[in-house]
């Protein structure tokens, strides 16, 4: 009864069900549309994130910009210093990120003069805001042999980690190339629940439930024993419902 009574209540917020992943729009750099609090100290979140039933203007980019039509679309929202930085300096807000369920109408397109990428503006009405974490078991687990896929060809790449409970965060990089993956750890194997790459101009971001098999799970045990571990850059101490503001560099 009680997992039927938390499935009714998660359908009624809007998040998919049993879905292989739930992809997400990662471009929409929400901290515009709070931009001097995102630079406090330490911020309530009810006060940062986008409140249902109020539309915002945000802006979406290269690929993102180029394929998104009008209607519904999930949205990665994310805490200021991680939306602008990346998650390797608090790698730990991943657990105070969000999914924003909206509805986007299309307006003007344009090419960015200084950075020339392509950029489309839109209007987001927002319809549902839900953690992150808390879609997890909306989404159908699965396996998926070309995980390894991610570490072709980046030889040349900065491969970094941090864990921290049962959480592993992977972080690749190359010049054109950004891979951020997270993972739930299972005793001695690992479960992949969010990606977020950037490729050029090409983003491919989503929630999912992949279970590693046992040649996946070693592939990453190597990389723990040779790859760098990052360090936090936390300045202040927050409650669950606070993130830190980002840092000016």
């Amino acid at each position: 009864m009680t997992k039927l009574i938390i499935f009714l209540l998660r359908w009624k917020k809007g998040i998919i069900k049993l879905e292989e992943k739930i992809e997400l729009l990662a471009s929409a750099n929400w901290s515009k549309t709070n931009w001097d609090l995102s630079w406090q100290p330490v911020i309530d979140l009810n006060e940062l994130l986008p409140k249902v039933g109020e539309s915002y203007e945000i802006t979406l980019l290269g690929s993102e910009a180029d394929h998104t039509q009008n209607g519904i679309h999930y949205l990665l929202w994310l805490p200021p210093h991680s939306e602008l930085n990346g998650f390797d300096e608090r790698s730990t807000e991943i657990e105070k990120s969000y999914v924003i369920k909206a509805i986007l109408d299309k307006g003007d397109c344009l090419v960015n003069e200084f950075s020339k990428q392509y950029e489309g503006k839109f209007i987001a009405k927002i319809l549902a805001v839900n953690k992150l974490q808390d879609c997890l078991p909306s989404i159908q687990p699965s396996m998926n042999n070309s995980f390894v896929g991610y570490f072709n060809n980046l030889m040349d790449s900065s491969i970094q980690y941090f864990s921290w409970n049962d959480n592993l965060y992977l972080s690749l990089h190359d010049e054109y190339i950004t891979y951020e993956l997270f993972f739930k750890k299972r005793g001695s194997a690992f479960l992949l629940y969010f990606v977020n790459n950037w490729i050029w101009e090409n983003y491919e971001c989503y929630i999912c439930r992949m279970i590693l098999n046992e040649k996946q799970t070693k592939f990453i045990s190597n990389f723990l024993i040779s790859t760098n571990k990052l360090i936090p850059i936390n300045q202040n101490q927050t409650e669950v419902n606070q993130v830190e503001g980002a840092l000016y560099y």
